[in-house]
């Protein structure tokens, strides 16, 4: 609850990947060096919508 609070997450906070689950982040992030690992959910649904696609 603190990290959602305060906005500030560290490692000793125990976060190894952030989350980017905003539409618009995925652009401002497209392949940046960012100095933290993220997963981008934007690309994760993009790639599951083309194998899902592909049963068709």
């Amino acid at each position: 609850m603190n990290i959602a609070i305060s906005g500030v997450v560290t490692e000793e906070q125990g976060a190894e990947t952030i989350v980017l689950a905003g539409t618009d982040l995925f652009v401002a992030f497209d392949e940046q060096e960012c100095g933290f690992n993220y997963i981008d959910s934007a690309l994760v649904h993009i790639e599951a919508i083309h194998r899902a696609s592909l049963r068709e």
